[in-house]
């Protein structure tokens, strides 16, 4: 379990019956060269359900998750700067990367040099969802991805996307 602005490094999660790294309203965390791998009982990679400050994920290798590699998900006042990159995410049920954001929720993001295959279960790969005012913006450049990219968005919420020529 998370806590604000901690650094995990090169640590190696198998099998956990849930999510491999968790946090809940986490101010800014750094994960990175750690491998997660066959995790059950819909257990995402990493998860924060009201992920604020800045969040680096770099370097990391997840096979077999079980729900989504890395879920990062907001709501009222909840500012995210995520910059996601280097990671491979293979064999992810429900995805390799996701944002979910509500209400006045922002999101900034840069999403690079990610490996995003074999997503198991229909749907996207990687997905960004917006309702209410909330507002994501992300840079998706040099990832290799085996599916789609869903970018959706809920009554007026906005979902921007800069450097679309690599989607």
């Amino acid at each position: 379990t998370l806590a604000d602005g901690n650094t995990i490094d090169f640590i190696r999660i198998q099998g956990t019956p849930g999510d491999a790294i968790f946090g809940n309203g986490v101010n800014g965390a750094t994960i990175s060269n750690c491998e997660i791998a066959d995790l059950t009982n819909n257990g995402s990679g990493i998860q924060d359900d009201r992920a604020t400050g800045t969040w680096t994920v770099t370097g990391n290798r997840m096979t077999n998750v079980n729900s989504i590699g890395v879920a990062l998900s907001g709501q009222t006042g909840d500012n995210l700067v995520a910059i996601i990159s280097d990671n491979v995410i293979t064999g992810s049920r429900n995805g390799a990367i996701g944002f979910d954001y509500v209400q006045t929720g922002t999101v900034r993001a840069q999403i690079t040099g990610n490996t995003m295959t074999g997503t198991t279960n229909a749907g996207a790969t990687f997905e960004a969802a917006t309702a209410g005012s909330a507002d994501i913006c992300l840079d998706i450049t040099g990832n290799t991805n085996d599916d789609a990219y869903r970018l959706s968005q809920r009554d007026t919420a906005t979902t921007r996307v800069e450097q679309v020529s690599q989607l």
